[in-house]
């Protein structure tokens, strides 16, 4: 399978004996993980966003969403605003997450894995943008 994001066939299964399946980019590092799996991924401390490859530049690889690695069709993004602003990209049609190298970790340390599944709303994406206008009014 194609990599949504640097587009290389480079996605391999991972975690065969924990019951979780998810798949890696062995190129640029980054996970598609189905919603459902993410809690107990995070449990069994199975994300490793260290790669064994370089990554490509983060600006590079988060500008753009990709396609569903799964087949359906061109991924959603959200935006999440921590201290380093970053997008989210999830299909429509299989729930599947993509995280670039870096953004589990990054999500984990806001404490916003439960929120993961609004990152798409309106709601959510309407206190992004509050929160991103006062940060800068602010500086």
């Amino acid at each position: 399978m194609n990599c949504p994001k640097c587009k290389t066939p480079s996605l391999v299964g991972t975690n065969p004996h924990s019951g979780i399946s998810s798949l890696r980019c062995s190129a640029c590092g980054g996970y598609w993980v189905k919603m459902e799996q993410i809690l107990p991924m995070m449990e069994l401390e199975l994300f490793d966003d260290r790669a064994d490859a370089p990554p490509k530049a983060d600006a590079e690889v988060d500008a753009v969403t990709g396609l569903c690695p799964e087949g359906h069709g061109l991924m959603t993004r959200a935006r999440v605003v921590t201290d380093d602003t970053f997008f989210l990209d999830r299909c429509i049609g299989c729930g599947g997450i993509w995280f670039d190298r870096g953004e589990w970790e990054k999500v984990a340390s806001a404490h916003l894995v439960e929120e993961i599944a609004a990152f798409w709303t309106k709601a959510w994406q309407s206190r992004q943008r509050e929160t991103s206008r006062q940060k800068e009014y602010l500086q």
